[in-house]
């Protein structure tokens, strides 16, 4: 039978630790006191960026050295492309270091969860996934909301002040503003917005070179996102550029050196920048492990490996069983010698002399036998004492028999390399409580057993997104109106196959850090308990990439129509200056009445086929289209329609009726399937498509076999009770006797000669009391487990502050969800409750704002209806953000094996709910800095002119059209720092009223007024107007609305009709922040005032259910522990001690005693030497030794 023991190191050192660890790896366990360790103290990372991050070129002295010094541009000019190009490149290069930055502080606080300490190599492996999955999550995060964002600004065809995609002409005879297409090569960019081609220097209309690798197209971005760094590693190509740009006489001299080539890098010059964007810019991540800090942070109070032996005893039995042989053996001789020496007696004399002698061996038989003692008195004792010790041996031994066959045994079996057939089929339905496979990978990616292959909506396969349809758009008719589907339809299919393309993309992103994500399980588990959890992760994914999806989409639309893009000719001309003016676009909707896109993005009209009167007085819709509609932007208008005509033959055959004829690129398209299976109907919206990622069926599958063949287990094992088998009984009840023996031999002699009332001295040595073990056991602590079942939670609190150190509480559900005991009560500023935020406020900010035409950049009018709608969406955003967050934290699970402390639980709760804080925050900030970032990258216009003015010039070689050229819109004229929209797109300057002037005119039947008046009427404390509406409203602060005073002011300069419905914000409700915070600090904190989140003790403890506790302390040794264990040393200690002594003695005489006689004695041929008379010496031989007696 095989011993297991336990060996435990109090608070090993880590060398300590490395040694056990050699000998005992299988074994060795080493609880953490601290099980909760944040990743910052066993992880850094020292990332370093492509060398262009850190090179003169997107520095800001290098982007004012490239732009043009004129301010009037238009789309020929190349410097200012450049500029723009460097400057976007300087942007993107911020934002990765910024995203960086942000995510390594939320993953540093994130913990790492471990109840006991992981051997390195496990670590390592678990610790590589971490870093992966949080290196790729962030890639592809970012990729995808980046994809998002271009996506949508191709869908809605949105134009740019640097007229990359459309050029704006005037048609004087028309009186119409009409937009030229531009084509790079053979791509036009009314089809494709990634056309581009290289950029080539002209000078005097005379070709100068190439910047190879560097690309001009529709847009900014995805010019510089096709483009390379070749020509920046070339020296003499940037000396060549140099040169060209001195030609200028305004430009300063500079010297910029090339990009080193020999520098170490994961690149080469020709990698496209959007590749390298897609890492971050980085070109290492320099992690850094330490599992020495992990040791140090989980600080373990002790380790303890078990080791097996082999432990026999026969001590009792052996010695009888020689003797009876012996004894046997001398008897057989004697009868052996009367047979040989007497004469042959009958063979039943012989029976009966046998039989005699062993009648007279068990009467004499003695096992208390004393050479000393052998008066009839000591031999009569001696013989009651082995009847009595055999008596009380054969009862003890009759009951261990008895209590050894009625024990159950615990079975412990092993099972080696277990399928999975044996293990679901075999081993788990018999022995599913005590089945334990461990897993040789305790860390599963994934995509090893869970796949997808979804399934998208059939339109995103059909014939609508396809170029041909898309070029079917093209026709060779001019007098389309902007209205008429014919015209339209290139943008909204564009816009169709833009989202089918994110839809995929997302997913595809999105997949690959689910994949690389990892199952951590010890052992195997069952099927059921799998596909559970399974299917748990893969519905978060869905829920969580959809409402991100969502989310992103929501933001990134709200901004624009915030920003007042413009998707379309939202302009107008005034003759008097040639000057083109902002104006309202409104759709009169079902109802007749005119919707302004101003203030609603969501203004649509009924899509169709119109007829344009002669002398282009009016239209007259001449096939009207089912729901499928136009509007303020071509993305709201799509998601608004439905695809029901294409489904239906014949509203095909009416679209090709008016088109078919008058394409240069005909095309016959093929209707979707109404027949094939759909989750959708055939008059969903697209955006209802569109909110679940256009996918049919997610077509998810979990293999169970893949989990149970990468988790590896080596071996199972299980246990079961039954009888006790022999070998067990017999090694049960000879492993007691020993000490049962001993403690017979001690006390039945002197019983025996008590109750015989005579008393030997000589029997004082053998029967002397073993006060030594007597003193040892008495003295010894002894420690004591309590188990506990089914605690309270006020039970528990009294064993913690009793029993802190021992006391342990398994919990029934090691996995907790934190929604089951942590709660948020939300406070959000005041703003998001307030009037300021209503559409009241936001329809009547601007008197008559929708027919207002401010010509002062700096009039809040202009801006205001928009800014509060914004401030009201922002609102919402950061509540959506929060909520969706929310939903993922809340399904997060909270790993404790055993019950925690409460301030471990709080303290873990709050690390983690620190992090979902930092997380939130830090998504939401960085969705919005990048969607303004490539706003301001593609410089897209206002079409409220907040970032240009248009001023038209009559070309003297073209009389009927007059171009139209982009003047720099600059703030701050009148102090010192003037700032330009173009060189930094975030101006911005203190907002005013102005009186409104009389100049008017009308356009779509409505009297739009101008005001053009230089007389202020008053100039808003803390508002700001700039570039972009967006981040004028970020840098502006609410102190107005938080004085009675100023906001009187305010609405008696705007001539607000609802001047006592308004109240003023309350400056004692605001507890974190003050009246001059920006809003731009309220939105980078979720606009919350207090989070108030609650973690609540109680509700864990009920979830976790502990069924018992068990604990342990020390006490003195109790009677029954003394008897026990003098028992169990007695045992052992005389039988050492009859090894031992003689061998002792026979040392000590031989080399201690005998040398210091033989100094005194001298011996001469076997004489002993004269010795004084009081002294006697007896020679006594003992082999071939001689010894000497001395008698004194």
């Amino acid at each position: 039978e095989q011993v297991v023991l336990t060996k435990r190191v109090q608070q090993p050192s880590f060398a300590d630790y490395t040694e056990l660890n050699q000998y005992y790896t299988q074994t060795l366990v080493c609880p953490c006191s601290t099980i909760s360790v944040s990743y910052e103290k066993f992880i850094s990372f020292q990332p370093t960026y492509h060398q262009i991050c850190h090179s003169n070129f997107v520095n800001e002295q290098w982007t004012k050295y490239v732009h043009p010094r004129e301010q009037i541009h238009d789309s020929t000019d190349i410097d200012r492309l450049i500029a723009l190009l460097f400057q976007t490149l300087s942007t993107f290069c911020l934002l990765s270091q910024q995203i960086v930055t942000d995510e390594l502080l939320s993953f540093n606080s994130t913990t790492f969860i471990t109840g006991t300490l992981i051997p390195e190599l496990t670590f390592s492996k678990q610790v590589l996934g971490f870093i992966n999955t949080f290196q790729d999550r962030i890639k592809n995060s970012f990729s995808t909301s980046l994809a998002l964002i271009r996506g949508t600004t191709q869908g809605n065809a949105l134009l740019t002040v640097s007229e990359t995609n459309y050029v704006l002409y005037y048609l004087p005879d028309r009186y119409g503003l009409m937009i030229g297409i531009l084509a790079y090569g053979n791509c036009f960019c009314q089809l494709s917005a990634l056309c581009s081609t290289e950029i080539d220097i002209w000078y005097n209309n005379t070709f100068f070179f190439n910047i190879t690798g560097l690309r001009k197209g529709c847009y900014i971005t995805e010019a510089l996102l096709q483009s390379n760094l070749v020509f920046f590693y070339n020296q003499s190509l940037l000396n060549q550029l140099e040169t060209y740009f001195l030609l200028d006489n305004d430009k300063f001299n500079i010297s910029v050196a090339a990009l080193n080539p020999s520098l170490p890098t994961n690149y080469t010059p020709a990698t496209a920048i959007g590749d390298i964007l897609k890492m971050l810019m980085i070109e290492d991540w320099d992690s850094y492990i330490s599992y020495e800090s992990y040791f140090s942070t989980c600080q373990p109070i002790s380790s303890f490996g078990l080791f097996g032996g082999i432990a026999t005893a026969l001590m009792f039995l052996i010695p009888s069983i020689v003797e009876f042989i012996r004894q046997r053996n001398k008897i057989s001789g004697v009868i052996d010698d009367q047979i040989n020496t007497e004469p042959r007696n009958l063979f039943q004399d012989r029976i009966r002399l046998l039989w005699s002698r062993i009648k007279n061996e068990i009467r004499t038989f003695n096992i208390f036998r004393n050479p000393e003692k052998k008066t009839t008195y000591d031999l009569n004792n001696q013989y009651y004492a082995t009847r009595l010790f055999i008596l009380c041996l054969t009862i003890s031994m009759v009951i261990l028999i008895i209590y050894t066959t009625l024990t159950t045994v615990t079975i412990t079996v092993k099972v080696k390399q277990p399928t999975s057939s044996v293990f679901l089929h075999q081993l788990y339905p018999k022995y599913s409580q005590t089945l334990s496979c461990p897993c040789t990978q305790i860390s599963i990616e994934y995509k090893e057993f869970i796949s997808f292959q979804p399934t998208f909506h059939q339109v995103c396969s059909s014939d609508f997104i396809s170029q041909s349809w898309l070029d079917y758009s093209i026709v060779n008719d001019t007098d389309l109106d902007q209205l008429d589907f014919r015209s339209r339809m290139s943008g909204s299919f564009l816009a169709l196959l833009t989202f089918c393309k994110l839809s995929i993309e997302t997913i595809q992103n999105t997949l690959l850090v689910f994949n690389s994500s990892t199952f951590v399980t010890s052992s195997v588990i069952s099927e059921n308990l799998f596909q559970s959890q399974a299917a748990e992760f893969i519905l978060l994914f869905k829920e969580t990439i959809i409402k991100s999806f969502q989310n992103s989409l929501t933001m990134i639309r709200e901004t624009t129509h915030s920003n007042a893009l413009t998707a379309g000719p939202h302009i107008h001309l005034d003759d008097s200056s040639h000057q083109l003016l902002p104006v309202s676009t409104g759709f009169h909707n079902n109802t007749g009445e005119m919707c302004w896109c101003k203030v609603n993005k969501s203004c649509v009209t009924d899509g169709g086929i119109y007829s344009v009167s002669p002398d282009d007085t009016g239209l007259t819709i001449i096939f009207t289209m089912p729901h499928f509609y136009y509007g303020c932007y071509i993305i709201e208008s799509l998601l608004l329609s439905t695809l029901e005509c294409f489904f239906d033959q014949s509203c095909l055959n009416s679209i090709n009726t008016y088109l078919y004829n008058i394409s240069i690129y005909p095309f016959n398209a093929t209707i979707m399937n109404t027949s094939l299976e759909s989750q959708y109907k055939v008059s969903s919206t697209i955006g209802e498509i569109v909110q679940q990622l256009m996918i049919e069926q997610w077509n998810d599958q979990i293999f169970y076999d893949q989990y149970y063949s990468t988790c590896q287990p080596t071996e199972c094992t299980y246990t079961y009770q039954k009888q006790a088998h022999l070998i067990y009984m017999i090694t049960t009840v000879f492993g007691l006797l020993g000490g049962v023996t001993t403690v017979l031999r001690l006390l039945i002699p002197s019983s025996v000669s008590f109750l015989t009332r005579k008393k030997d001295r000589g029997a004082a040595t053998d029967t002397t009391p073993p006060s030594p073990q007597i003193i040892y056991s008495s003295s010894q602590n002894l420690t004591q487990i309590v188990k506990v079942k089914r605690p309270t939670l006020s039970i528990y609190n009294e064993l913690y502050q009793k029993y802190l150190q021992t006391l342990q509480c398994p919990c029934s559900n090691s996995t907790v969800d934190y929604q089951k005991f942590v709660s948020f009560q939300l406070k959000y500023h005041q703003i998001c409750q307030s009037d300021f935020i209503t559409m009241q406020w936001i329809n009547n900010i601007g008197y008559n704002l929708s027919l207002l035409v401010i010509t002062n950049e700096d009039d809040f009018r202009q801006t205001a209806s928009v800014a509060f709608q914004l401030l009201s969406k922002l609102c919402e955003l950061t509540q959506e953000a929060i909520n969706y967050q929310l939903d993922i934290f809340n399904s997060t699970k909270f790993i404790s094996v055993n019950l925690i402390s409460k301030t471990s639980c709080e303290s873990q709760a709050e690390n983690t709910i620190n992090t979902f804080k930092q997380t939130t925050i830090n998504t939401f900030k960085r969705s919005l800095l990048l969607i303004q970032s490539t706003t301001q990258g593609n410089t897209l216009m206002s079409y409220l002119l907040t970032n240009t003015m248009l001023v038209v010039h009559p070309t003297e070689y073209v009389s009927y059209i007059d171009y139209i050229y982009d003047y720099e819109r600059i703030y701050n004229t009148t102090t010192n720092e003037s700032c330009s929209c173009i060189e930094a797109p975030t101006c911005f300057q203190q907002a005013a009223i102005y009186s409104i002037s009389s100049p008017y005119y009308e356009s779509y039947s409505y009297t739009f007024y101008v005001s053009s008046s230089t007389a202020l009427i008053f100039r808003i404390p803390g508002i700001y107007v700039g570039c972009y509406i967006v981040d004028a409203l970020l840098h502006s602060d609410l102190r107005c609305f938080y004085d009675q005073t100023c906001l009187s002011s305010l609405l008696n300069a705007i001539q607000y009709p609802f001047n006592n419905n308004v109240a003023i914000l309350n400056s004692s409700l605001t507890t974190q922040y003050n009246t001059a915070t920006t809003v731009g600090e309220l939105v980078q904190n979720l606009m919350i005032e207090q989070w108030n989140n609650k973690t609540s003790y109680e509700l864990y403890f009920n979830t976790c259910q502990p069924q018992y506790c068990t604990y342990s302390y020390v006490s003195r040794s109790t009677p029954i522990f003394i008897i026990t264990t003098i028992i169990g040393l007695i045992g052992g200690l005389t039988k050492v001690y009859k090894l031992l002594v003689p061998l002792i003695v026979s040392l000590i005489h031989r080399y201690i005693w005998w040398p210091y006689f033989e100094r005194k004695i001298v011996w001469s041929n076997n004489t002993i030497a004269p010795v004084p008379q009081a002294v006697s010496v007896s020679p006594v031989t003992v082999g071939d030794d001689k010894l000497a007696t001395i008698s004194i």
